[in-house]
């Protein structure tokens, strides 16, 4: 049983992890909320410009009405039904007849609502009946709801937005709080893990010390051996020499490098060489033959050679693994 408890955290150790974890997402519906009013003043200015301009094309489809209406119909009768189809219910539409030193009302349409008088538009009118003054004046009520409809878009958004970062915010501060309270079973873990690879490379180093040991005691049975041990590849060339050709031979396993052994067959043996090396291929057993080599100094060495095929289940044939032990004249 572990007899370690762990102190109690400090009032300023608890403090720092809470205020980290609560300050950011206060930060970012703080900041979210400013930049949230600056966009609702901002879209509210661009609503009205729009509204604005609405009015001014609406003020300029009438204009068009009362010219087309004055031309079929002089005078006030042109007024009809027609014209007044294609007046907005949000604008206020009067129409005035310009005397010499009087004008008077003829047309009056939309009048009871109330109506935004500081966007009050007017436009002149010269026909051959007369002059005449069209006064249009829009609904109060068009540029205060298109105002209203941008602010609670954007503030409810803006709000939404906030929120949801604060929220992301508090999601990763509280991971990381939770993380800061198991750091120490994490440490004790890594310290747990640091002592096993510690086991497991003491163990590599004697794995590693029992393959050297493997590997020198097969050098010296091949030594031991008295015989040539060599491995070819598939086109009969020596990757790997021991050093009983030396004793044999009187070459030096690096002199037979990537050199193919037949050259080493006597001219008379060759054929007997290849076909041993081509049954063992064939029936992929160990085969066996008695044959002649030519030493350094050009004499006839008799060896009895032993020939194994290399196969695996990757890349199939991959070449040979021969014996040639000096036989007794």
């Amino acid at each position: 049983m572990d007899d370690h408890t762990d102190a109690p955290a400090s009032p300023n150790t608890l403090s720092r992890p809470l205020f980290t974890l609560t300050g950011p997402p206060l930060l970012i519906i703080l900041a979210g909320l400013l930049m949230t009013a600056i966009a609702a003043q901002s879209l509210g200015q661009y609503a009205r410009e729009h509204s604005k301009r609405m009015t001014e094309a609406q003020h300029s489809a009438i204009v068009n009405a009362a010219h087309a209406a004055l031309a079929s119909a002089p005078g006030p009768a042109g007024f009809d039904s027609g014209f007044v189809d294609q007046i907005p219910n949000q604008m206020s539409v009067r129409i005035d007849a310009l005397e010499q030193h009087t004008n008077s009302t003829v047309f009056e349409v939309n009048t009871g609502k109330p109506r935004a008088q500081d966007h009050t538009l007017r436009s002149s009118l010269s026909q051959p009946s007369g002059q005449w003054l069209i006064t249009s004046i829009p609904d109060r009520a068009v540029f205060e709801q298109s105002v209203r409809e941008s602010a609670i878009v954007t503030w409810v958004s803006g709000t939404m937005l906030s929120l949801f970062g604060a929220f992301v915010c508090l999601m990763v501060g509280l991971r990381w709080f939770k993380q800061l309270q198991v750091s120490s079973a994490i440490r004790r873990e890594q310290e747990a893990q640091n002592q096993h690879l510690s086991n497991l490379q003491t163990e590599k180093r004697i794995l590693r010390k029992a393959l050297n040991d493997s590997e020198q005691r097969s050098r010296d049975l091949v030594s031991l051996s008295g015989a040539i041990v060599c491995e070819l590849d598939e086109q009969g060339k020596a990757g790997f020499v021991s050093t009983g050709v030396v004793d044999v031979l009187g070459f030096a396993p690096a002199d037979l490098t990537d050199v193919e052994v037949n050259q080493l067959i006597a001219d008379s043996d060759r054929e007997i060489f290849d076909q041993t090396l081509n049954a063992a291929r064939q029936t992929r057993q160990l085969q066996q033959a008695e044959l002649n080599l030519t030493n350094a100094e050009h004499q006839r060495i008799p060896v009895t050679l032993r020939v194994l095929p290399l196969h695996d289940t990757l890349h199939g044939f991959s070449g040979f693994r021969l014996s040639m032990h000096p036989t007794p004249v």
